[in-house]
């Protein structure tokens, strides 16, 4: 027997689908004892973004099961639905009752909707994402704002830019014809164990951090693998994008 109830401020609970959206039309949403984790992998699989929940970050958090995690398949249109009409300040809650496995249960406001769940083989799913112990070789903080400044910047034509990482530097540098774009933030607790110079789809970094807002971003990477990008979008609530490097055909 499973069962969930979790209450969580609107604002938050907006930033999580926000995130996940524009990745996919439907993720696996996990619950155990310690709150929630969604991972939701784009459409070509280059693209993840994994959002963790701590149960603190909810106003009310029950869960109870001999099974853990819980993972249910839900279609994001669903959810949005109810929070489409929400203020920041307002309240949404989630239920789940095994008895009846099939459905999870939104409501806010007085308005209740039922969600039918979407079979977990039918989603796109990632098992875990790179870690810091995975051969990293270059690592620091950089802001959040910057980086997505710096994406954004950059016209719809040009499809990727460069990633230049050294002991004493790091570039960001997109070419739009023979005009450079770039950014060389000044990135703390910077440390590099192998320059490197990896290239990034655009639209990628672009879409794993639609939701982000300001704060600090750690980032890792390195020659030939894929950037890692991790914040606190506020407390109890974190973020790890994980985008693939971009390949040369031919």
């Amino acid at each position: 027997m499973t069962t969930l109830n979790a209450i969580v401020s609107a604002g938050p609970f907006k930033d999580i689908l926000k995130g996940l959206e524009i990745l996919n039309e439907q993720a696996v949403f996990e619950f155990d004892s310690s709150g929630m984790t969604i991972k939701c992998l784009d459409n070509d699989c280059t693209a993840v973004l994994r959002i963790k929940a701590d149960s603190t970050l909810f106003q009310h958090y029950s869960f109870e099961s001999s099974q853990s995690p819980l993972k249910l398949g839900i279609v994001l249109d669903r959810l949005k639905d109810i929070t489409k009409t929400l203020t920041v300040k307002d309240l949404v809650a989630l239920d789940y009752d095994s008895a009846e496995p099939q459905q999870l249960t939104i409501s806010a406001n007085g308005i209740c909707r039922t969600a039918r769940l979407v079979k977990l083989d039918l989603i796109k799913q990632v098992s875990k994402l790179p870690s810091p112990t995975d051969g990293f070789k270059f690592s620091g903080v950089v802001a959040t704002k910057g980086l997505k400044d710096f994406v954004r910047t950059i016209p719809d034509a040009v499809q990727e830019f460069k990633l230049i990482a050294g002991a004493k530097h790091l570039y960001f540098r997109a070419m739009h014809g023979e005009e450079p774009i770039e950014w060389n933030p000044q990135p703390t607790d910077w440390v590099v164990e192998k320059d490197s110079v990896v290239t990034f789809t655009v639209a990628k970094v672009k879409d794993v951090l639609h939701a982000a807002k300001k704060s600090e971003a750690t980032i890792m990477g390195g020659e030939e693998l894929p950037l890692r990008i991790e914040w606190t979008q506020t407390e109890g609530l974190d973020f790890t994008a994980v985008v693939a490097p971009r390949t040369t055909k031919g």
